[in-house]
C-alpha cells in the first residue's frame, strides 16, 4: 500500500463516511497486520506524516451528518403470514421436491427460532459439514417429534445447541409433518444422506439464506409492500415469541429465551422430565398461536 492509498483511505474514512479518527486508526492497524499475514513487512505508508496529521485534525472537528437513509422495517412472521407463505407455494408450479423443501425451512424457521444461517449452507455448490446442518443432526422420535443438533450456533458453545420440534396439528402448517415429507421426498430423489445439507433443490444445489430471501421476495408480491415492511430470513426467528409476547401471563421470560435451546451438556443427561418442560412450554406456544 503506497501514500497515496493510505491517504485516500483514510480521507474516505473520515470524510466519506464521517468514520472517528479513533477508529480509522483500528483499520489501519489492521492493514498493516493483514501485510505481515500474508508474509509482506509493515508498509511504511502506514507512518506517513501527513496522514497522522489529518487523523489529529479529523479528532478536533465534529464527523459530517450523514442522514440516515430510510430502510423499511422488518417485519416478523405470523401464523396468518406463514399459512399465505404456504398457499403461494403450493400454487408456484415449481417443482415439488423444492416447494417441499422451502416449506420446511419455513415451518422450521418458524417454530424452533433458529436463525437460517444456522441450519443453511453459506455456498449453493459446496457446504461446511461443521455448521451446515446434515440429515445425521437430525433424530426422528417414535412420538413424531424429532431432535434437531446444531452443530455451530451463534452462541459459540461448544457442542452446540439442541433444538425440539414438535408437532403442531390443526393449522396446516405443522413443522414436524413437513420434516418427515421432506425426508421422504428427498430419498426419492436420490439426494438424502446422512452427511449431506438436508436443504438441497432437486438438481443438487444447496439451498442458502440468499437463495430463501429471494424466494421470499417471489412470494410476496403482491401481498406486501417490501419497501414499507421487509420479510427477510431473519423474520422467522422471532415468530414464536412475539406470539408469546401478547399474552404475557402465558409463559415467563425464561421460558421464551430458553425455547429451543439446550446445551450440549444437558443433551447428555437429556431426561424425560426435560423432555416433558420442552412439550409443556410449546403447549403454552400453541395456545398462544392458537388464540
Amino acid at each position: 500500500m503506497g501514500v497515496q492509498a493510505v491517504r485516500g483511505f483514510v480521507t474516505w474514512c473520515t470524510i466519506n463516511r464521517g468514520i472517528k479518527a479513533q477508529t480509522t486508526r483500528t483499520y489501519l492497524a489492521a492493514l498493516g497486520l493483514a501485510h505481515r499475514l500474508k508474509g509482506h513487512p509493515r508498509p511504511p505508508s502506514l507512518d506517513d506524516d501527513l496522514m497522522k496529521m489529518a487523523l489529529a485534525g479529523a479528532e478536533k472537528r465534529p464527523p459530517p451528518f450523514f442522514p440516515p437513509s430510510p430502510r423499511p422495517g422488518r417485519r416478523v412472521v405470523s401464523l396468518p403470514l406463514l399459512k399465505v407463505l404456504g398457499h403461494k407455494l403450493a400454487s408456484s408450479g415449481w417443482e415439488g421436491v423444492d416447494v417441499q423443501a422451502i416449506w420446511t425451512i419455513f415451518t422450521l424457521g418458524f417454530f424452533s427460532s433458529c436463525r437460517m444461517g444456522e441450519m443453511l449452507g453459506k455456498h449453493d455448490l459446496s457446504f461446511d459439514p461443521s455448521s451446515t446442518l446434515t440429515w445425521a443432526d437430525i433424530k426422528a422420535r417414535e412420538d413424531g417429534s424429532f431432535l434437531i443438533h446444531i452443530k455451530s450456533p451463534k452462541s459459540g458453545r461448544v457442542g452446540g445447541e439442541f433444538v425440539d420440534i414438535f408437532p403442531f396439528e390443526g393449522h396446516g402448517v405443522c413443522p414436524a409433518a413437513a420434516l418427515a415429507k421432506h425426508m421422504r421426498l428427498q430419498k426419492e430423489a436420490g439426494l438424502w444422506d446422512p452427511h449431506s445439507p438436508v436443504f438441497r433443490f432437486k438438481g443438487g444445489k444447496n439451498i442458502t439464506p440468499t437463495a430463501v430471501n429471494r424466494i421470499l421476495n417471489i412470494l410476496l408480491q403482491g401481498v406486501l409492500d417490501q419497501s414499507k415492511d421487509r420479510i427477510t430470513c431473519h423474520s422467522f426467528r422471532a415468530a414464536v415469541a412475539s406470539a408469546l409476547a401478547r399474552f404475557p401471563d402465558l409463559a415467563t421470560s425464561e421460558e421464551i429465551k430458553g425455547w429451543g435451546r439446550w446445551e450440549s451438556a444437558a443433551y447428555l443427561s437429556y431426561t424425560r422430565l426435560q423432555l416433558d418442560k420442552k412439550k409443556a412450554i410449546f403447549k403454552k406456544i400453541a395456545l398462544a398461536l392458537n388464540a
